[in-house]
């Protein structure tokens, strides 16, 4: 059980040293997402963050699943609005946003992105969110140094879901982010970002 208790704690060290800790790069990151992305709200940049420390597995639940949901999402998302269709995540930028587009456009395979999709999920602990919620503050204080609309609000929005959470943490796009950019895509690991496009 010791043992067990040590390798857990291991894993969550591993994933959280990738995680945003240097102040400068979280804002220039924030200001980053910002200039591409003028209608984000501290909800978006939440979600990057998170994005960038667990990747996609909060949103695959088998990869019949997986499968299904993209094929109904790339019937129904219409025109390329989003003005930055490959994003790093975060300020690390371990996984990246690659739109659902470039599939429908044929630029990358359906099978080779659903692979690479898929191969980004690991499972998160209970460990892993404890350190998450010591890591957003710095976050959440970095963002309010811009003019980001609604950001007490919206803070106090997540910071009750921390709170009350029991195990997911992940957030929706807000409404204007959806609103203004349509965003239809799926977190990759960095490194397979690549190979998509040969």
């Amino acid at each position: 059980m010791k043992r067990i208790i040590v390798l857990m704690t291991c894993l969550a060290a591993l994933i959280f040293t990738s995680c945003p800790q240097k102040d400068t790069e979280i804002r220039d990151a924030i200001q980053g997402m910002l200039n591409q992305h003028p209608e984000m709200r501290l909800q978006d940049i939440y979600k990057s963050f998170y994005q960038d420390c667990f990747g996609p597995g909060h949103i695959i639940a088998s990869r019949e699943a997986a499968e299904a949901y993209l094929k109904q999402e790339l019937d129904t998302c219409g025109e390329l609005k989003d003005p930055q269709p490959i994003e790093p995540t975060g300020s690390k930028g371990r996984y990246v946003r690659v739109a659902l587009d470039f599939v429908k456009s044929g630029k990358i395979g359906y099978d080779a992105y659903v692979e690479a999709f898929i191969a980004g999920a690991k499972a998160v602990s209970p460990q892993d969110y404890e350190a998450w919620k010591e890591i957003w503050p710095t976050i959440a204080e970095a963002a309010a140094e811009f003019d980001i609309p609604a950001y007490a609000e919206d803070l106090e929005m997540i910071n009750q879901a921390l709170e009350s959470a029991e195990g997911n943490l992940a957030f929706h796009h807000s409404k204007s982010y959806n609103d203004a950019y349509d965003p239809h895509y799926r977190i990759i690991a960095k490194e397979r970002v690549e190979a998509l496009f040969k």
